[in-house]
């Protein structure tokens, strides 16, 4: 049996409870995008290449168009932009603008994790830990899992979430 962390049971409960994978970096409230946003976009800067596609995804400060998002995020994937990585990922993982293909999500969250992506790491765990365009390997999600949060996913922010995290260690099952 393997005993989780206070932050590894938090991410099995949003991996394998509410079947949510993360997305790279979450994108701020955007009212409108912003003209020097689109502008660094097109001058080929990746990390507006990225940002415009997280806009286009997840529609901030523009209307959702999974087709644009997936535009954008290739052209920061062909930079090796590590955040566009994760996100096509999560794209394929969905079905969001690509036919749904958990080996391709896969492929994408091993890249992203190879460049160190945190977000990748946990988005590759819960795919171990659901058997989703690999075999189901808990040992590995477990390891993926650590990865995430020794990287800082999961970082307690105030003296109360210690007190919460401290409590659900101490009541958090194990995984077997």
């Amino acid at each position: 049996m393997i005993k989780l962390s206070s932050g590894l049971f938090l991410i099995c409960l949003i991996a394998n409870s509410f079947g949510q994978l993360v997305p790279a970096t979450k994108v701020s409230s955007i009212a409108n995008i912003s003209d020097e946003i689109v502008s660094k976009a097109k001058q080929g800067l990746p990390f507006y290449q990225f940002t415009l596609g997280k806009c286009y995804l997840y529609g901030r400060g523009t209307k959702k168009d999974y087709k644009e998002a997936i535009n954008w995020l290739e052209k920061a994937v062909a930079q090796n932009n590590s955040g566009a990585f994760n996100s096509i990922g999560f794209c394929y993982y969905y079905g969001y603008g690509v036919k749904q293909d958990y080996n391709e999500a896969v492929k994408y969250f091993r890249k992203a994790s190879d460049f160190g992506e945190e977000y990748a790491y946990l988005n590759l765990g819960t795919c171990y830990l659901r058997g989703h365009g690999v075999n189901q390997d808990i040992k590995q999600a477990n390891e993926l899992f650590r990865l995430a949060e020794q990287k800082g996913l999961f970082r307690k922010e105030t003296p109360a979430e210690n007190e919460n995290a401290d409590a659900v260690e101490k009541t958090a099952p194990s995984v077997k």
